[in-house]
């Protein structure tokens, strides 16, 4: 006797009708019921934009990260400051953490930390001094996450103070004709991003700069971290190439809460043709990587 086909009435079981495979079909491609939106969708207002605009700049550029005055490598700014002036450069940019803020910090403090108040006098003089050094060129002062520390602090201390103390008046930047750049704002120059670094978060690791170029997608270069590092990238289906600098500090190398850090001195500069040189500092001489 031939066997019934067992699995093929199992299968009916599980068959849509012709009333749920119209359903489903509705579902899919009901494009029309996008067409329209509710009133109340209509009339409810637009979230808060917190985009910060780029900072668009041109001209050859020299790249100062993570001087942390206070704690500053006075060897290491001194052969970046003489490179720099025999390189004519139209901008420099102090890429964050320019001042150190270590008082107004939540980490442990000891009796022997700079005070925050020797930090802004040593700030101003060095930008005075700046300027006198290289009259000609346009001085941008960015926001790093050392100086956020200003803005954390009055929130937390002392909130009526929140729209009377800032950087621009702490340290005379208007005055000094210092351009003030925004902690989350980015700086395009010729094509690359700068960054400080604490806006991107990208981590220390092995190879920093590979893993700022995934993240980004493009041409950028950062500090924060006080290492320098390179990754360059080729686009697909394309003879471009994109490229990633972490830049060295300015800074002394250790520090109490990293003394066996793997820092290094450097600095950048990006030309005219958005050509980057990322420079270290070793034993007084400037190698370009």
């Amino acid at each position: 006797m031939r066997k019934k086909n067992t699995h093929r009435l199992a299968d009916n079981r599980y068959r849509l009708s012709q009333d749920e495979i119209e359903i489903v079909l509705n579902h899919r491609v009901g494009a029309t019921d996008f067409d329209e939106i509710p009133q109340w969708l209509v009339e409810m207002p637009d979230g808060n934009d917190e985009d910060e605009p780029l900072r668009e700049i041109v001209g050859k550029t020299a790249i100062l990260c993570d001087i942390h005055l206070g704690y500053h490598d006075i060897s290491a700014l001194q052969v970046a400051i003489r490179y720099l002036i025999k390189e004519n450069v139209r901008n420099i940019v102090l890429n964050g953490d320019t001042i150190d803020a270590h008082k107004l910090s939540r980490w442990q403090k000891r009796a022997d930390d700079i005070e925050f108040t020797m930090e802004l006098k040593l700030a101003r003089n060095f930008l005075d001094n700046l300027k006198v050094t290289f009259p000609k060129a346009s001085i941008f002062f960015k926001i790093g996450n050392h100086e956020n520390r200003l803005e954390d602090y009055i929130l937390n201390n002392a909130a009526a103070f929140e729209n009377i103390l800032n950087w621009n008046d702490l340290l005379g930047l208007k005055a000094k004709n210092v351009e003030l750049v925004p902690s989350n704002t980015l700086i395009d120059c010729h094509g690359t991003l700068i960054a400080h670094g604490h806006e991107v978060k990208v981590n220390g690791g092995k190879n920093p700069a590979n893993s700022l170029l995934t993240k980004a997608n493009t041409n950028i270069c950062m500090g924060h971290l006080h290492r320098t590092h390179t990754a360059v990238e080729k686009v697909v289906g394309t003879n471009d190439y994109i490229r990633a600098d972490v830049i060295g500090t300015l800074s002394k190398l250790q520090r109490r809460y990293a003394p066996y850090s793997q820092s290094n001195h450097g600095f950048a500069i990006i030309e005219d043709d958005g050509t980057m040189r990322n420079m270290r500092i070793n034993d007084g001489k400037v190698v370009t990587i």
